[in-house]
């Protein structure tokens, strides 16, 4: 089996930037996941100010047509990357990213973190 590179993934949010802490170009990969997670949990009410970690949140995203297909490539597509950081984006980092990252996290056995979950 091939030897996972990626060591780390990081959630964060689109419209506050790629912020890098010193990190080398060369160790970081960066998918925006809005063109495969469409729905977007912000535009409901109900959901707009739980996260991607809140399982109401998580429900809504699965109802994203074909979303097993859409994360199976995604983890596929991780699985071949050669950078050691991961930046899984979405809008704001509140909801997409951070379920798409924990379940890509869990499926590789990386660690996730969510940079920009608890920012307004």
């Amino acid at each position: 089996m091939k030897d996972i590179r990626v060591k780390q993934i990081i959630s964060y949010g689109i419209k506050y930037g790629l912020l890098l802490n010193g990190e080398d170009n060369d160790d970081i990969c960066v998918i925006d996941i809005r063109p495969y997670f469409p729905r977007n949990p912000y535009y409901d009410r109900a959901l707009r100010y739980l996260r991607g970690t809140d399982r109401e949140v998580q429900k809504d995203i699965q109802k994203t047509s074909d979303f097993d297909f859409h994360l199976q490539k995604l983890i596929e597509k991780v699985k071949n990357l050669s950078c050691e950081i991961l930046f899984l984006g979405c809008t704001a980092g509140h909801h997409r990213s951070v379920y798409i990252a924990i379940l890509i996290g869990e499926a590789l056995g990386v660690p996730v973190y969510h940079r920009d979950i608890d920012k307004k």
